[in-house]
């Protein structure tokens, strides 16, 4: 459980925004990759477009927490979340591509002051007092929602779909009092078969459909044949 906690916690630590998106497509050892991978030769040219089309979401992510709460705010009000998307083409392998990637990646140093570090932060805070209330009682289930973490992952419309599973199995299974392990596993594998979340939202139709028997009161657990 400690081992499982530590890895997803330093993989949650390293979330990725536009800006460490850049700094990772400008890297040496992605271009040697890149160009193994096309089993390119010594004097063959080797030009890489990144398909980028960036939304409303991240560029929130990077604004300042008051300022992107606002604008997101603004925007799902006027049903624009998902429309505000620019299609953009980029060669990294040539110079302006490249610079415009680097410029992005220059700013590492303002990513703890943006939104999307204080909203991670705020998540990781809940998982991790997750999995200490439920390892003082059940180690399995601990580690169950420690695997959670993986559902929170990448940026944009995955992102999104990511907490929101993250918080529905939240909600619904991480109160140590009637959880078991084996449905929190089942609910976040549905998570990830599933990423519109209909499997996900039938377990959970299932699991306030039945009364779990540890919230059952004394009294009507001994009437019951």
């Amino acid at each position: 459980m400690t081992r499982e906690t530590a890895r997803y916690l330093a993989l949650w630590m390293s979330y990725e925004d536009v800006i460490r998106v850049a700094d990772l497509k400008t890297r040496a050892d992605r271009l040697a990759r890149i160009v193994e991978e096309a089993r390119a030769r010594d004097h063959d040219i080797v030009q890489v477009t990144d398909f980028l089309k960036p939304g409303i979401d991240e560029l929130c992510s990077i604004l300042p927490p008051r300022l992107g709460r606002g604008v997101l705010a603004w925007a799902r009000r006027r049903g624009l979340e998902d429309r505000l998307n620019v299609g953009m083409h980029v060669r990294s392998t040539g110079v302006l591509g490249f610079l415009l990637l680097r410029l992005l990646a220059g700013l590492r140093w303002w990513r703890p002051r943006s939104l999307r570090y204080h909203e991670e932060q705020h998540l990781i805070e809940r998982w991790l007092a997750a999995v200490a209330r439920a390892a003082a009682v059940d180690l399995a289930l601990a580690r169950e929602i420690a695997e959670c973490a993986q559902l929170v992952k990448g940026y944009g419309d995955t992102h999104r779909r990511g907490v929101k599973s993250f918080e529905l199995i939240e909600r619904t299974w991480f109160g140590i009092d009637h959880a078991r392990a084996a449905d929190l596993r089942q609910a976040r594998e549905a998570a990830l078969s599933d990423p519109a979340g209909t499997a996900l939202q039938s377990l959970i139709a299932q699991a306030c459909a039945t009364p779990s028997s540890s919230t059952a009161s004394p009294k009507a657990a001994a009437h019951t044949p």
